[in-house]
């Protein structure tokens, strides 16, 4: 993978079929620029993975040094999208791109999994869609990001048209923008 170009086969042209990723072609711009412009040695970390389309994406825009921890409870949607063979699919990809040695799968809560040994360039939470699962996931990786770094949260937005929207993102996020000086919010992708 030379760019992100070459990731087009994450995507496909509908809503019922988003293919790997379920991002909107932005979304996944921004987190590829954004994971390019990690510092080398840096840590990234995404919170849920599913298919594994973003931690593909994130993975394949990384400096070299540069590393990504991906959580996830592996909690089945259906029983032919089971979490250890997504990952094993996911594991397959990852070592076709050479990918492997960049990214730690693990298996476990975001809450209370070991973190990355250093902090975090950026935080990418993708996980539980409540308001009480998105703030727990908050309060403890927004202490883990370095400063400059960046914390995104998937589903906040509205976008009047293709993708989701959680009530419960959005209102976290908007408290956040509110209450928390630490952070600063920018333009809203996706």
């Amino acid at each position: 993978i030379e760019g992100f170009e070459d990731l087009a086969f994450l995507f496909a042209s509908n809503q019922l079929s988003h293919g790997i990723a379920s991002l909107q072609l932005n979304e996944a711009a921004l987190l590829y620029r954004l994971a390019r412009r990690a510092p080398e040695e840096g840590a990234l970390a995404e919170i849920g993975r599913f298919k594994g389309g973003s931690t593909l994406l994130l993975a394949s825009a990384l400096p070299a040094g540069a590393e990504l921890w991906s959580y996830d409870l592996h909690v089945a949607i259906r029983p032919d999208l089971s979490g250890p063979q997504l990952d094993s699919e996911l594991r397959t990809a990852l070592e076709r791109y050479g990918l492997t040695d960049c990214v730690h799968l693990v298996v476990g809560d975001s809450r209370t999994a070991e973190p990355p040994p250093r902090p975090c360039y950026l935080v990418f939470v993708d996980g539980d869609h409540t308001y009480e699962g998105a703030r727990a996931d908050y309060e403890r990786w927004s202490t883990l990001v370095a400063p400059g770094g960046h914390f995104l949260f998937h589903d906040a937005v509205d976008s009047g048209g293709y993708g989701n929207v959680y009530p419960g993102i959005s209102r976290l996020v908007d408290e956040i923008a509110r209450d928390d000086r630490r952070f600063e919010r920018q333009p809203d992708a996706g």
